[in-house]
């Protein structure tokens, strides 16, 4: 079922949700060279054991979680999958955020990047069914649009918190 065809309320509660979701995964790959010097400090880390728990391992997970999360989105419902992995991402959120040593901080960067892999695609096949002539939905149709929400989680990120 594509999103457009649900009522409107019904439809814009589930595009918020999952705009949200896009605007934390945004979020926290941009964030990270903020957050880098407390941790460096509260856990004892050098640069090096840092990168490569917030940076590398994040991204390596969100890159190769691209092919079958392609297939997921094909194969069964883009809510029911994008959910999921935002279900995946919270998890590495509270891993993460109760990391005591460097091992930890990659196993829940590592899920905050499978779970966040779905940000934006998964709200791609939902929006993108058929043209619809209601102008309430051109603007979330616009390319444009949904990029900028990414593009306003890595200004809010680079902002000073």
């Amino acid at each position: 079922m594509k999103i457009l065809s649900l009522p409107a309320g019904t439809a814009a509660r589930i595009l918020t949700a999952f705009g949200f979701g896009f605007f934390l995964s945004m979020f926290t790959r941009a964030v990270s060279n903020i957050i880098k010097q407390p941790i460096m400090t509260d856990l004892g880390l050098s640069e090096e054991v840092l990168s490569l728990a917030l940076g590398t391992s994040f991204f390596v997970a969100f890159g190769l979680m691209q092919l079958p999360l392609g297939v997921l989105l094909d194969r069964y419902d883009p809510r029911r999958v994008t959910a999921g992995l935002f279900t995946i991402a919270g998890l590495g959120s509270a891993i993460f955020a109760g990391a005591q040593d460097a091992s930890t901080l990659a196993l829940g960067r590592a899920l905050m990047g499978l779970g966040f892999a779905g940000g934006a695609k998964g709200l791609f096949p939902m929006v993108s069914s058929r043209p619809v002539a209601d102008p309430q939905w051109r603007a979330i149709r616009d390319r444009g649009a949904r990029c900028d929400i990414g593009d306003q989680a890595d200004g809010l990120a680079a902002a000073e918190l």
